[in-house]
Protein backbone atom coordinates (compact mmCIF):
# COMPACT_ATOMS: atom_id res chain seq x y z
CA UNK A 1 0.00 0.00 0.00
CA UNK A 2 1.63 3.38 -0.87
CA UNK A 3 -0.36 5.39 0.79
CA UNK A 4 -3.58 6.06 3.28
CA UNK A 5 -6.25 8.59 3.57
CA UNK A 6 -6.18 10.64 6.41
CA UNK A 7 -7.05 13.97 7.83
CA UNK A 8 -4.88 16.70 9.20
CA UNK A 9 -7.84 17.97 11.78
CA UNK A 10 -11.87 18.24 12.24
CA UNK A 11 -13.68 19.12 9.39
CA UNK A 12 -11.13 19.36 6.97
CA UNK A 13 -10.51 17.73 3.66
CA UNK A 14 -8.73 14.11 3.71
CA UNK A 15 -5.00 13.98 2.60
CA UNK A 16 -3.39 11.67 1.03
CA UNK A 17 -0.12 10.87 3.45
CA UNK A 18 2.36 7.79 4.09
CA UNK A 19 1.46 5.22 6.48
CA UNK A 20 4.45 2.49 7.82
CA UNK A 21 2.25 -1.03 7.94
CA UNK A 22 -1.15 -1.56 9.09
CA UNK A 23 -2.27 1.87 11.52
CA UNK A 24 -5.05 0.78 13.68
CA UNK A 25 -6.11 4.97 13.42
CA UNK A 26 -5.35 4.96 9.90
CA UNK A 27 -8.31 2.55 9.19
CA UNK A 28 -10.84 3.64 11.65
CA UNK A 29 -10.05 7.33 9.81
CA UNK A 30 -11.34 5.68 6.79
CA UNK A 31 -14.22 3.90 8.29
CA UNK A 32 -15.55 7.21 9.79
CA UNK A 33 -15.55 9.05 6.44
CA UNK A 34 -17.38 6.03 5.10
CA UNK A 35 -20.14 6.52 7.62
CA UNK A 36 -20.26 10.05 7.33
CA UNK A 37 -21.02 9.89 3.51
CA UNK A 38 -24.02 7.39 3.98
CA UNK A 39 -27.16 9.00 3.13
CA UNK A 40 -29.26 7.49 5.73
CA UNK A 41 -27.63 6.89 9.17
CA UNK A 42 -25.81 3.67 10.06
CA UNK A 43 -28.47 3.48 12.96
CA UNK A 44 -31.68 4.84 13.76
CA UNK A 45 -31.84 8.19 15.31
CA UNK A 46 -34.65 6.81 17.26
CA UNK A 47 -32.85 4.37 18.70
CA UNK A 48 -29.66 6.64 20.10
CA UNK A 49 -31.08 6.76 23.69
CA UNK A 50 -31.66 3.37 23.39
CA UNK A 51 -27.92 2.49 22.25
CA UNK A 52 -26.66 4.52 24.45
CA UNK A 53 -27.70 2.87 27.49
CA UNK A 54 -26.75 -0.42 26.04
CA UNK A 55 -23.22 1.02 25.73
CA UNK A 56 -23.08 1.43 29.91
CA UNK A 57 -23.27 -2.50 30.18
CA UNK A 58 -20.22 -4.93 30.10
CA UNK A 59 -19.46 -6.73 27.01
CA UNK A 60 -21.90 -9.75 27.26
CA UNK A 61 -24.54 -7.48 28.26
CA UNK A 62 -23.88 -5.09 26.11
CA UNK A 63 -24.40 -8.04 23.31
CA UNK A 64 -27.21 -9.22 25.01
CA UNK A 65 -28.87 -5.15 25.09
CA UNK A 66 -28.51 -4.75 21.33
CA UNK A 67 -29.96 -8.36 20.02
CA UNK A 68 -32.53 -7.29 21.72
CA UNK A 69 -32.89 -3.99 20.05
CA UNK A 70 -32.30 -5.89 16.94
CA UNK A 71 -35.17 -7.95 17.11
CA UNK A 72 -37.65 -5.05 18.03
CA UNK A 73 -36.77 -3.23 14.60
Amino acid sequence: MDGCLCTAGAGEEPLLCKAEGRDVNSVAGVLKLYFRELREPLFPVQMFDQLIACSKYDVNGMTFCVKILWIGI
